[in-house]
């Protein structure tokens, strides 16, 4: 930690100096007083002196001087011709007092103290410090004990702009008399990076004479003044009985201010206009402004970014718009070398997966519920729609914690609601006003909010601001969003949709993620016929995107076959469409906008996709190749297999991977002839030699390529005439009929 900027306590002497100017209220110097040379000398207006003797040495002889210094003084001050002056006299040693020391002392009036006594007159910091760390910082929070986080914190780094800020440069700046504001999203380490700086600076505070006081805005909410929020925060930690002590400290410089959770401090009222919503949040905060505006050193306060509706506000209600503050932002997500290193720290074995948000948040929750269970990690590590459901209860737990006028199920019908108004939005993830927000709020728990709903609604969990300058909101964690569409389209099945959706137009369908999760939740509940009969149920109506969501996720819940009973969709939007492994019937789609199909290896029964825009189709690989279930459809992209690379990520099955390979470089390479590790060349782990040697003798047997023998090794030549059912065969791919094909999808069988 660097030294600040400001005198420190270099010696002994000074700091007793600067101590007992905070204690008495006035400045002490080294003075020669009646032909004695005092450490610590001060007068006040009224005629009170304070005279103060340093002693380093442990000598008893050393103690007696000083004593008879001090009583000279004194007896000296007494006797002047202005009349009676009182004169408090003070010794300070660096070491314990004996009782003899102390004894003779008191018998004449004078006081003597350790250094570490004389500290805690001046400012029981240590005590203060022991107190602070007992109680959470903001959100940092075991949620199992209640207590504080135990988790060692990862240092990550923070964006300023366009640039990358760590820790060590913050805390420069603090001891510098800087201002900071962090901002970021839920569960981006906020508070963990509060308790960390809390720390550093306490561990530093005697050197530096900079102590920091770190106070949680959310337990002062309501208080207006500067001092109320000190004496409450005192009262909280159990230090009441310094609270004057602290507030000199305070008044004189000495006290780092640390603020945590100002979204915590809402106004008690909501508004759907932006200019009364700022008005109000800027009297909410009104203490917090009182008390930054007032502090001559270093700040730094934190919240969640979305809370206000720009930087200028933010500024401004926290009596920073003249201080020139420096705005933090934390990153959204942790970079791979921060992870390892949080996970590392967690003593988690397991591996966390590839598809988790790197969410500080969201990793903890992963590694708190598959910290006993590492069959259970790995589990989960393929199945994002196991996981979310942990980290849904565990957000919606959390965030009750922090608003306890709710509980977490409330939380969650909120945030689906909120959710709900994303469908017919733009963009996927927004924009949504402060009205729809109300709105959302009064379908979920059926009131207006007023007082802590206020407060959950203007920092609610996964939004953001849709701009730096904008009151309107967006989802910055769509992982929670795809979780939420999907229990929202869940109601329907449940049958306890709203009927307002089903005559909206939705143009946002759900998403891969939540496809998942809806899926699972019918397959564990046995609701598959229930899924079938709301589809059917809800043609007549306009909203067919959230029919398409719910025959979708029917799709892959587990079925082998679905009969849809003539099941009619139009003007749907659709994510995907997975036909790879149920067989279908009597579905019909047309005029819709579908994102992703994946083919089986037969055409399912009357069924028909028509006159619909489709992003990709997986298991053909050109025009050619389309079903003739499909008309008059375009189709902007199908599975590439121009090259090795593309193969290999391509999602036919690895023999099949294999076979189109050798079909490529034999007939749709420049050259002919290929030795055989040049065949195979790239396609690593898929070419194991059984499967490429069944797949060559294949092909070999139905005159598709010839084998003969060169200088150095086997060569394979294209068959040219052939060129007509190899062409169709590399196009159709899952839905082709070729002997060849149907072969070589049974090796992975096998």
């Amino acid at each position: 930690m660097p030294k600040k900027n400001k005198p420190t306590w270099a010696t002994l002497e000074e700091e007793v100096r600067a101590e007992a100017s905070v204690i008495w209220g006035r400045s002490f110097a080294s003075q020669l007083v009646h032909g004695r040379q005092i450490d610590a000398y001060s007068q006040s207006p009224t005629g009170d002196h304070v005279a103060i003797e340093v002693t380093e040495q442990k000598n008893i002889n050393k103690v007696q001087e000083d004593i008879g210094k001090l009583v000279h003084v004194r007896n000296a001050n007494f006797g002047q011709q202005s009349g009676f002056r009182s004169t408090k006299c003070v010794i300070v040693t660096l070491f314990e007092p004996t009782i003899s020391m102390r004894s003779a002392c008191a018998s004449i009036s004078i006081d003597i103290y350790s250094i570490e006594e004389f500290r805690k007159l001046f400012l029981p910091f240590e005590e203060y410090a022991d107190a602070r760390r007992r109680i959470p910082f903001g959100s940092a929070v075991d949620p199992e004990t209640g207590k504080p986080d135990p988790r060692q914190y990862v240092k990550v780094q923070f964006l300023q702009e366009e640039r990358l800020v760590n820790a060590s440069t913050v805390a420069d700046g603090l001891v510098d008399g800087h201002k900071y504001i962090v901002v970021g999203e839920y569960g981006t380490g906020k508070s963990k990076f509060f308790e960390y700086t809390f720390n550093e600076f306490a561990a530093s505070a005697r050197s530096n004479s900079l102590f920091p006081i770190a106070i949680d805005l959310r337990r002062v909410w309501g208080l207006r003044d500067r001092y109320e929020i000190l004496r409450r925060h005192l009262h909280d930690v159990g230090l009441a009985a310094h609270e004057q002590a602290f507030i000199r400290a305070y008044s004189e410089g000495y006290l780092l201010i640390m603020l945590d959770g100002f979204d915590e401090v809402a106004a008690h009222s909501w508004s759907d206009d932006p200019v009364s919503l700022r008005n109000l949040r800027a009297d909410a905060l009104s203490g917090a402004r009182d008390l930054i505006s007032n502090q001559s050193m270093g700040v730094i306060v934190c919240g969640r970014d979305h809370y206000f509706d720009s930087h200028d506000e933010m500024k401004s209600a926290l009596g920073l718009a003249s201080a020139d503050p420096t705005v933090l932002e934390t990153k959204d997500e942790f970079s791979q070398a921060e992870i390892e290193q949080f996970v590392q720290n967690a003593g988690f074995k397991g591996k966390v997966p590839a598809w988790l948000p790197k969410k500080p948040l969201t990793c903890e929750f992963f590694i708190r519920a598959f910290s006993g269970d590492l069959s259970q990690a790995k589990f989960a590590s393929d199945s994002p729609d196991q996981f979310w459901e942990v980290y849904f209860s565990s957000v919606c737990e959390r965030e009750a914690r922090l608003n306890p006028g709710f509980d977490a199920a409330a939380i969650g019908r909120v945030l689906v609601s909120v959710a709900a108004a994303t469908r017919t939005k733009p963009q996927d993830v927004g924009p949504i006003s402060l009205a729809e927000i109300r709105q959302a709020f009064e379908r979920a728990v059926g009131y207006t909010p007023v007082d802590q709903a206020s407060v959950l609604l203007q920092r609610l969990s996964g939004l953001g601001r849709t701009a730096a300058d904008s009151e309107d909101r967006r989802f910055v964690d769509t992982y929670l969003l795809e979780g939420l569409r999907a229990l929202h389209d869940l109601d329907f099945v449940l049958k306890t949709g709203s009927d307002v959706y089903l005559s909206e137009d939705w143009v946002n369908p759900v998403g891969e993620y939540g496809r998942g999760i809806l899926a699972q939740r019918i397959a564990d509940r046995g609701l598959e016929d229930d899924a079938r009969a709301f589809c059917l149920s809800a043609m007549r109506h306009k909203n067919h995107t959230l029919i398409a969501d719910i025959a979708s996720a029917l799709l892959i819940a587990g079925e082998t076959e679905i009969d849809f009973s003539k099941l009619a969709l139009s003007g749907a939007s659709i994510g995907r469409l997975d036909f790879s492994n149920v067989a279908v019937s009597n579905l019909f789609i047309s005029n819709s906008i579908i994102n992703t199909i994946e083919l089986p290896s037969s055409s399912p029964k009357d069924t028909t996709i028509s006159q619909s825009i489709i992003s990709l189709v997986n298991g053909v690989s050109a025009v050619q190749g389309m079903p003739e279930w499909f008309t008059e459809c375009e189709v902007d992209n199908f599975t590439s297999v121009a090259n090795t690379s593309r193969i290999k990520t391509s999602s036919i099955k690895p023999a099949e991977k294999v076979l189109v390979a050798i079909l490529h470089k034999t007939f749709f390479q420049p050259g002919s002839a290929r030795k055989e590790e040049a065949l195979l060349r790239g396609l690593g782990k898929f070419a194991k030699p059984k499967t490429v040697s069944s797949i060559i003798n294949k092909l070999i047997s139905e005159g598709i390529i010839t084998e003969e023998r060169g200088d150095s090794g086997r060569i394979y030549a294209p068959v040219r005439s052939q060129m007509r059912r190899v062409g169709k065969i590399v196009s159709e791919l899952n839905m082709s009929q070729d002997e060849i094909w149907k072969y070589v999808s049974t090796i992975d069988k096998s």
